[in-house]
Protein backbone atom coordinates (compact mmCIF):
# COMPACT_ATOMS: atom_id res chain seq x y z
CA UNK A 1 0.00 0.00 0.00
CA UNK A 2 1.37 3.41 -0.99
CA UNK A 3 1.52 6.18 1.55
CA UNK A 4 -1.60 8.31 1.87
CA UNK A 5 -1.33 11.55 -0.08
CA UNK A 6 -3.77 14.43 0.01
CA UNK A 7 -5.04 15.14 -3.53
CA UNK A 8 -5.91 18.74 -2.61
CA UNK A 9 -3.88 21.13 -0.52
CA UNK A 10 -5.95 23.88 1.11
CA UNK A 11 -4.42 27.34 1.13
CA UNK A 12 -5.33 30.70 2.69
CA UNK A 13 -7.85 29.46 5.21
CA UNK A 14 -8.33 27.56 8.42
CA UNK A 15 -11.72 26.00 7.74
CA UNK A 16 -12.72 22.68 6.16
CA UNK A 17 -13.75 23.96 2.76
CA UNK A 18 -11.10 26.54 2.22
CA UNK A 19 -10.82 29.47 -0.09
CA UNK A 20 -8.08 28.27 -2.40
CA UNK A 21 -7.20 24.69 -3.38
CA UNK A 22 -3.99 23.41 -4.96
CA UNK A 23 -4.32 20.19 -6.96
CA UNK A 24 -1.63 17.77 -5.77
CA UNK A 25 -1.46 15.38 -8.72
CA UNK A 26 -2.55 14.86 -12.32
CA UNK A 27 -6.30 14.88 -11.77
CA UNK A 28 -8.98 14.46 -9.12
CA UNK A 29 -12.45 12.96 -9.54
CA UNK A 30 -15.23 14.01 -7.18
CA UNK A 31 -18.72 12.53 -7.44
CA UNK A 32 -21.25 14.49 -5.42
CA UNK A 33 -24.88 13.60 -4.83
CA UNK A 34 -27.39 15.75 -2.94
CA UNK A 35 -30.81 14.63 -1.67
CA UNK A 36 -33.02 17.63 -0.95
CA UNK A 37 -35.51 15.65 1.17
CA UNK A 38 -32.91 14.32 3.62
CA UNK A 39 -30.60 17.34 3.19
CA UNK A 40 -27.63 14.97 2.90
CA UNK A 41 -24.63 15.14 0.58
CA UNK A 42 -22.68 12.05 -0.46
CA UNK A 43 -19.19 13.17 -1.49
CA UNK A 44 -16.66 10.70 -3.01
CA UNK A 45 -13.12 11.49 -4.18
CA UNK A 46 -10.50 9.48 -6.03
CA UNK A 47 -7.17 10.45 -7.59
CA UNK A 48 -3.90 8.77 -8.64
CA UNK A 49 -1.94 7.70 -5.55
CA UNK A 50 -4.87 8.54 -3.29
CA UNK A 51 -5.96 5.49 -1.29
CA UNK A 52 -8.10 4.32 1.57
CA UNK A 53 -7.68 0.81 2.93
CA UNK A 54 -10.92 -0.72 1.64
CA UNK A 55 -12.14 0.91 -1.54
CA UNK A 56 -9.55 3.30 -2.90
CA UNK A 57 -12.26 5.98 -2.75
CA UNK A 58 -12.76 8.45 0.08
CA UNK A 59 -16.49 8.90 0.75
CA UNK A 60 -18.16 11.28 3.19
CA UNK A 61 -21.83 11.84 3.97
CA UNK A 62 -22.74 15.14 5.61
CA UNK A 63 -25.29 17.93 5.86
CA UNK A 64 -24.18 20.89 3.74
CA UNK A 65 -23.23 24.10 5.47
CA UNK A 66 -23.26 27.55 3.91
CA UNK A 67 -20.03 27.38 1.96
CA UNK A 68 -17.87 30.30 0.90
CA UNK A 69 -16.79 30.79 -2.68
CA UNK A 70 -13.62 28.85 -3.44
CA UNK A 71 -11.02 28.70 -6.23
CA UNK A 72 -8.61 26.14 -7.69
CA UNK A 73 -5.19 26.31 -9.31
CA UNK A 74 -6.46 23.87 -11.96
CA UNK A 75 -9.15 23.79 -14.62
CA UNK A 76 -12.36 22.08 -13.51
CA UNK A 77 -14.86 20.10 -15.59
CA UNK A 78 -18.35 19.79 -14.11
CA UNK A 79 -20.87 17.32 -15.57
CA UNK A 80 -24.43 16.73 -14.31
CA UNK A 81 -25.46 13.07 -14.27
CA UNK A 82 -28.90 13.48 -12.71
CA UNK A 83 -31.15 16.31 -11.56
CA UNK A 84 -30.33 20.01 -11.60
CA UNK A 85 -27.16 21.63 -10.27
CA UNK A 86 -26.99 25.37 -9.61
CA UNK A 87 -23.57 26.94 -9.22
CA UNK A 88 -22.85 30.49 -8.11
CA UNK A 89 -19.91 31.40 -10.36
CA UNK A 90 -18.34 34.80 -9.74
CA UNK A 91 -21.45 37.05 -9.92
CA UNK A 92 -23.73 34.69 -11.84
CA UNK A 93 -26.14 31.86 -11.14
CA UNK A 94 -25.50 29.00 -13.57
CA UNK A 95 -27.93 26.08 -13.64
CA UNK A 96 -27.10 22.82 -15.39
CA UNK A 97 -29.39 19.84 -15.97
CA UNK A 98 -28.77 16.20 -16.91
CA UNK A 99 -26.12 15.85 -19.60
CA UNK A 100 -24.98 19.47 -19.45
CA UNK A 101 -21.40 20.37 -18.70
CA UNK A 102 -19.01 23.27 -18.17
CA UNK A 103 -15.25 23.83 -17.88
CA UNK A 104 -14.10 26.55 -15.48
CA UNK A 105 -10.80 28.32 -15.86
CA UNK A 106 -8.38 28.48 -12.94
CA UNK A 107 -8.97 30.99 -10.16
CA UNK A 108 -12.69 31.39 -10.83
CA UNK A 109 -14.65 31.74 -7.60
CA UNK A 110 -17.58 29.36 -7.39
CA UNK A 111 -19.69 27.25 -5.08
CA UNK A 112 -22.54 24.80 -5.61
CA UNK A 113 -26.03 25.47 -4.27
CA UNK A 114 -27.71 22.66 -2.32
CA UNK A 115 -31.31 23.42 -3.28
CA UNK A 116 -32.53 20.57 -5.52
CA UNK A 117 -31.61 16.93 -6.12
CA UNK A 118 -28.50 16.38 -8.21
CA UNK A 119 -25.67 13.97 -8.93
CA UNK A 120 -22.64 15.47 -10.62
CA UNK A 121 -19.00 14.77 -11.47
CA UNK A 122 -16.34 17.39 -10.72
CA UNK A 123 -12.89 16.79 -12.26
CA UNK A 124 -9.86 18.94 -11.48
CA UNK A 125 -7.27 18.75 -14.27
CA UNK A 126 -3.61 19.69 -13.97
CA UNK A 127 -1.84 21.56 -16.77
CA UNK A 128 0.57 18.68 -17.36
CA UNK A 129 -2.26 16.13 -17.62
CA UNK A 130 -4.11 18.20 -20.23
CA UNK A 131 -0.94 19.01 -22.18
CA UNK A 132 -0.10 15.30 -22.26
CA UNK A 133 -3.55 14.43 -23.63
CA UNK A 134 -3.47 17.08 -26.34
CA UNK A 135 0.11 16.35 -27.41
CA UNK A 136 -0.52 12.60 -27.73
CA UNK A 137 -3.91 12.93 -29.49
CA UNK A 138 -2.73 12.72 -33.09
CA UNK A 139 -4.08 11.18 -36.27
CA UNK A 140 -2.69 10.00 -39.62
CA UNK A 141 -3.66 12.61 -42.20
CA UNK A 142 -4.35 12.30 -45.91
CA UNK A 143 -0.89 13.74 -46.57
CA UNK A 144 0.64 10.61 -44.97
CA UNK A 145 1.87 12.39 -41.86
CA UNK A 146 0.85 12.50 -38.23
CA UNK A 147 -1.09 15.61 -37.29
CA UNK A 148 -2.24 16.87 -33.88
CA UNK A 149 -5.95 16.99 -33.16
CA UNK A 150 -7.02 20.63 -33.35
CA UNK A 151 -10.69 20.44 -32.35
CA UNK A 152 -12.43 23.48 -30.90
CA UNK A 153 -12.21 22.34 -27.26
CA UNK A 154 -8.45 21.78 -27.56
CA UNK A 155 -8.09 25.28 -28.98
CA UNK A 156 -9.95 26.75 -26.00
CA UNK A 157 -7.94 24.67 -23.53
CA UNK A 158 -4.57 25.57 -25.07
CA UNK A 159 -5.45 29.24 -24.73
CA UNK A 160 -6.58 28.87 -21.11
CA UNK A 161 -3.43 26.90 -20.23
CA UNK A 162 -1.22 29.79 -21.25
CA UNK A 163 0.27 31.41 -18.17
CA UNK A 164 -1.15 34.83 -18.99
CA UNK A 165 -4.67 33.34 -19.15
CA UNK A 166 -4.79 31.80 -15.67
CA UNK A 167 -6.72 34.75 -14.24
CA UNK A 168 -9.15 35.12 -17.15
CA UNK A 169 -12.73 34.97 -15.89
CA UNK A 170 -13.80 32.56 -18.60
CA UNK A 171 -15.69 29.31 -18.81
CA UNK A 172 -17.06 26.99 -21.48
CA UNK A 173 -20.67 25.78 -21.49
CA UNK A 174 -21.65 22.55 -23.25
CA UNK A 175 -25.32 21.93 -24.06
CA UNK A 176 -26.17 18.53 -25.63
CA UNK A 177 -27.92 18.33 -28.98
CA UNK A 178 -29.29 15.39 -30.92
CA UNK A 179 -29.86 12.09 -29.11
CA UNK A 180 -29.19 13.25 -25.57
CA UNK A 181 -29.84 9.86 -23.96
CA UNK A 182 -27.29 7.97 -26.06
CA UNK A 183 -24.78 10.77 -25.58
CA UNK A 184 -25.22 10.71 -21.78
CA UNK A 185 -24.74 6.96 -21.72
CA UNK A 186 -21.47 7.23 -23.65
CA UNK A 187 -20.14 10.07 -21.50
CA UNK A 188 -21.08 8.34 -18.24
CA UNK A 189 -19.47 5.10 -19.45
CA UNK A 190 -16.23 7.05 -19.95
CA UNK A 191 -16.45 8.48 -16.42
CA UNK A 192 -17.06 5.03 -14.95
CA UNK A 193 -14.09 3.58 -16.86
CA UNK A 194 -11.78 6.37 -15.70
CA UNK A 195 -12.86 5.91 -12.07
CA UNK A 196 -12.42 2.11 -12.24
CA UNK A 197 -8.96 2.44 -13.78
CA UNK A 198 -7.87 5.04 -11.22
CA UNK A 199 -9.15 2.83 -8.42
CA UNK A 200 -7.37 -0.30 -9.68
CA UNK A 201 -4.14 1.43 -10.76
CA UNK A 202 -3.24 -1.64 -12.81
CA UNK A 203 -0.29 -1.32 -15.21
CA UNK A 204 -1.18 1.11 -17.99
CA UNK A 205 -4.14 2.64 -16.09
CA UNK A 206 -2.88 6.19 -16.58
CA UNK A 207 -2.75 5.77 -20.37
CA UNK A 208 -6.28 4.35 -20.33
CA UNK A 209 -7.57 7.31 -18.29
CA UNK A 210 -5.80 9.76 -20.63
CA UNK A 211 -7.34 8.04 -23.65
CA UNK A 212 -10.82 8.11 -22.12
CA UNK A 213 -10.45 11.78 -21.35
CA UNK A 214 -9.28 12.51 -24.92
CA UNK A 215 -12.42 10.70 -26.12
CA UNK A 216 -14.57 12.79 -23.76
CA UNK A 217 -13.06 16.03 -25.06
CA UNK A 218 -13.66 14.92 -28.65
CA UNK A 219 -17.33 14.26 -27.82
CA UNK A 220 -17.63 17.72 -26.28
CA UNK A 221 -16.11 19.21 -29.45
CA UNK A 222 -18.41 17.37 -31.88
CA UNK A 223 -20.98 19.74 -33.40
CA UNK A 224 -23.61 17.00 -33.55
CA UNK A 225 -23.11 16.25 -29.84
CA UNK A 226 -22.77 19.58 -28.03
CA UNK A 227 -23.28 23.26 -28.62
CA UNK A 228 -20.36 25.19 -27.09
CA UNK A 229 -20.65 28.68 -25.61
CA UNK A 230 -17.59 30.60 -24.49
CA UNK A 231 -18.66 32.70 -21.52
CA UNK A 232 -16.65 35.73 -20.46
CA UNK A 233 -17.75 36.38 -16.89
CA UNK A 234 -16.70 40.02 -17.25
CA UNK A 235 -18.21 40.48 -20.69
CA UNK A 236 -20.46 43.51 -21.08
CA UNK A 237 -22.26 41.73 -23.95
CA UNK A 238 -24.34 39.82 -21.42
CA UNK A 239 -25.06 43.08 -19.61
CA UNK A 240 -26.37 44.48 -22.89
CA UNK A 241 -28.53 41.39 -23.55
CA UNK A 242 -29.91 41.44 -20.00
CA UNK A 243 -30.77 45.14 -20.28
CA UNK A 244 -32.43 44.64 -23.68
CA UNK A 245 -34.55 41.78 -22.34
CA UNK A 246 -35.53 43.89 -19.33
CA UNK A 247 -36.58 46.79 -21.57
CA UNK A 248 -38.59 44.47 -23.83
CA UNK A 249 -40.39 42.87 -20.88
CA UNK A 250 -41.21 46.23 -19.29
CA UNK A 251 -42.68 47.43 -22.60
CA UNK A 252 -44.81 44.27 -22.84
CA UNK A 253 -46.06 43.95 -19.24
CA UNK A 254 -43.57 41.15 -18.54
CA UNK A 255 -44.98 38.89 -21.27
CA UNK A 256 -42.27 36.65 -22.74
CA UNK A 257 -42.36 36.35 -26.54
CA UNK A 258 -39.46 34.05 -27.40
CA UNK A 259 -39.82 34.42 -31.15
CA UNK A 260 -39.73 38.21 -30.95
CA UNK A 261 -36.77 38.20 -28.56
CA UNK A 262 -34.84 35.82 -30.80
CA UNK A 263 -35.60 38.07 -33.78
CA UNK A 264 -34.50 41.25 -31.98
CA UNK A 265 -31.38 39.93 -30.22
CA UNK A 266 -30.32 37.17 -32.68
CA UNK A 267 -29.81 34.59 -29.92
CA UNK A 268 -31.64 31.33 -29.22
CA UNK A 269 -34.16 31.08 -26.40
CA UNK A 270 -31.85 28.67 -24.56
CA UNK A 271 -29.05 31.23 -24.50
CA UNK A 272 -31.40 34.07 -23.48
CA UNK A 273 -32.72 31.90 -20.64
CA UNK A 274 -29.18 31.23 -19.45
CA UNK A 275 -28.28 34.94 -19.48
CA UNK A 276 -31.32 35.75 -17.31
CA UNK A 277 -30.58 32.81 -15.01
CA UNK A 278 -26.98 33.94 -14.53
CA UNK A 279 -28.00 37.53 -13.80
CA UNK A 280 -31.08 37.02 -11.66
CA UNK A 281 -31.06 33.43 -10.43
CA UNK A 282 -34.53 32.80 -11.92
CA UNK A 283 -35.87 31.72 -15.32
CA UNK A 284 -36.89 34.13 -18.06
CA UNK A 285 -40.57 33.32 -17.46
CA UNK A 286 -40.20 33.99 -13.73
CA UNK A 287 -38.28 37.19 -14.47
CA UNK A 288 -41.07 38.41 -16.78
CA UNK A 289 -43.71 37.60 -14.16
CA UNK A 290 -41.73 39.54 -11.56
CA UNK A 291 -41.63 42.61 -13.82
CA UNK A 292 -45.38 42.31 -14.46
CA UNK A 293 -46.15 42.11 -10.73
CA UNK A 294 -43.96 45.15 -10.05
CA UNK A 295 -46.02 47.02 -12.64
CA UNK A 296 -49.23 45.84 -10.94
CA UNK A 297 -47.94 47.05 -7.57
CA UNK A 298 -47.05 50.43 -9.09
CA UNK A 299 -50.55 50.83 -10.54
CA UNK A 300 -52.17 49.84 -7.24
CA UNK A 301 -50.17 52.52 -5.48
CA UNK A 302 -50.24 55.32 -8.04
CA UNK A 303 -53.57 55.00 -9.86
CA UNK A 304 -57.26 54.66 -9.07
CA UNK A 305 -57.78 51.79 -11.49
CA UNK A 306 -59.76 48.87 -10.15
CA UNK A 307 -57.96 45.58 -9.54
CA UNK A 308 -60.01 44.04 -12.35
CA UNK A 309 -58.90 46.78 -14.77
CA UNK A 310 -55.27 46.32 -13.75
CA UNK A 311 -55.55 42.57 -14.30
CA UNK A 312 -57.08 43.11 -17.73
CA UNK A 313 -54.37 45.58 -18.74
CA UNK A 314 -51.64 43.17 -17.67
CA UNK A 315 -53.22 40.20 -19.41
CA UNK A 316 -54.54 38.24 -16.41
CA UNK A 317 -58.01 36.70 -16.66
CA UNK A 318 -57.86 34.31 -13.70
CA UNK A 319 -58.45 36.35 -10.54
CA UNK A 320 -57.51 33.48 -8.19
CA UNK A 321 -54.18 32.92 -9.93
CA UNK A 322 -53.35 36.64 -9.99
CA UNK A 323 -54.10 37.00 -6.28
CA UNK A 324 -51.98 33.95 -5.46
CA UNK A 325 -48.84 35.04 -7.35
CA UNK A 326 -49.21 38.63 -6.11
CA UNK A 327 -49.35 37.43 -2.51
CA UNK A 328 -46.35 35.16 -3.10
CA UNK A 329 -44.40 38.18 -4.37
CA UNK A 330 -45.48 40.87 -1.86
CA UNK A 331 -46.80 38.91 1.11
CA UNK A 332 -50.32 40.35 0.90
CA UNK A 333 -53.33 40.54 -1.44
CA UNK A 334 -53.70 43.39 -3.96
CA UNK A 335 -56.39 45.06 -1.80
CA UNK A 336 -54.21 44.85 1.30
CA UNK A 337 -51.20 46.18 -0.67
CA UNK A 338 -53.17 49.22 -1.91
CA UNK A 339 -54.52 49.91 1.57
CA UNK A 340 -51.06 49.52 3.12
CA UNK A 341 -49.47 51.96 0.65
CA UNK A 342 -52.31 54.46 1.11
CA UNK A 343 -51.87 54.35 4.89
CA UNK A 344 -48.14 54.92 4.55
CA UNK A 345 -48.69 57.95 2.32
CA UNK A 346 -51.25 59.52 4.67
CA UNK A 347 -49.15 58.82 7.75
CA UNK A 348 -45.96 60.15 6.20
CA UNK A 349 -46.66 63.91 6.51
CA UNK A 350 -48.09 63.46 10.00
CA UNK A 351 -45.00 61.60 11.08
CA UNK A 352 -42.81 64.41 9.69
CA UNK A 353 -44.74 67.07 11.70
CA UNK A 354 -44.17 65.16 14.91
Amino acid sequence: MEAFREPLVIQQTGNKYGEYFNLNGAYLFTVQEFHAKSQLVCHSMIAPGFFTERTGILTEVYRPDVRPLHRHDALELIYVIQGELTQFIEDYYCTYTEGECCILNKNIRHVESFSSNFKAVFILLSDSFLHGIMESDIYFSGSFSWQPNTNSVYQHLRRLLQDRSRFRKEMLDFIPVGSARELREEVEALFNRMIRETKSQDPGYFSVVSGCFARLLSLLAAKDSYRISQVDLRNSNEDFIFNQISIFLKQNHGRVDYEELEKILHYTRDYLNRVIKRRSGITLTEFGRSICLEEAADMLQNSRKSIGAIMQELGYSNRTYFYRIFKERFGMTPQAYRKDRLCRETQGPAAQKI
